[in-house]
């Protein structure tokens, strides 16, 4: 999106709705989570991840190196 435009869980599911296989969503963008509720409903069943908050990206990188192995042997 240009201009600083934001790009929400409405953008995704009328441009190109999720498939029926999709398991795990990360969202990496601060405050993604602010939509929680809307992401969720937009991927389902998928698992979605995301931040209410700023994060940094060493948080990120921790998160997918120790917790999402975790979470996706859950999800398999």
């Amino acid at each position: 999106m240009a201009g600083g435009e934001q790009f929400g869980p409405r953008d995704l599911t009328s441009r190109s709705p999720p498939g029926k296989n999709l398991k795990l969503v990360y969202l990496t963008a601060c405050h993604g989570g602010d939509a929680a509720i809307e992401w969720r409903e937009a991927l389902a069943p998928a698992t979605v991840i995301s931040f209410d908050r700023n994060s940094a990206v060493l948080e990120h990188a921790f998160w997918l190196w120790f917790r999402a192995p975790g979470v996706v042997a859950e999800l398999e």
